[in-house]
């Protein structure tokens, strides 16, 4: 008899704990977005400076990892265009996967930090906060007792049903 309810319960919490995904998702796509976008702004800031200076990207970035004092301005300048790189690529696989590649694309684009900061503020997009989970069981006692009133009239209407087929009056 609790068979049913239990195997009820462990359907809807289980597909409510993956219908999130999508909602994560693009979150995390967002998130990546916008560090990409600051990516972007680093790479244009480093263009604009060395361009100033007459030189190109290369001979700049060199120039800071010849001094001692700037070496490592120099080692960021060069890893900025190279983040700048793997986001794009992540980005673009992330927002070209078909809905059924997600999963795997998001595995091989993986970014523990950006991961990591999507979960920390993540909003499920179904609506499972106490305000949602009220509607939701709202909805659930009213779908309940519609159920309830359309069983009790197919009853009501089915003896009725039976008696003309047997031709009583």
């Amino acid at each position: 008899m609790l068979r049913r309810p239990l195997f009820l319960l462990i359907a809807f919490c289980g597909g409510a704990f993956t219908s999130q995904f999508p909602e994560f998702y693009q979150q995390y796509f967002q998130r990546l977005s916008g560090q990409l976008d600051q990516a972007r702004l680093r790479v244009a800031e480093i263009r604009i400076d060395a361009a100033e200076y007459g030189l190109s990207i290369e001979d700049y970035i060199q120039r800071f990892l010849d001094s001692p004092d700037h070496a490592l301005e120099g080692e960021r300048m060069a890893q900025s265009f190279v983040l700048a790189d793997k986001m794009e690529a992540a980005v673009d696989a992330l927002a070209n996967a078909p809905g059924w590649q997600r999963p795997m694309t998001l595995a091989e684009q993986f970014h523990a930090p950006t991961a990591s900061a999507t979960y920390k503020d993540f909003v499920p997009a179904v609506p499972l906060s106490p305000e949602g989970l009220g509607y939701g069981g709202l909805g659930a006692g009213l779908a309940l007792l519609l159920s309830l009133l359309l069983r009790w009239g197919f009853r009501a209407v089915r003896p009725r049903a039976e008696e003309k087929a047997k031709g009583t009056p």
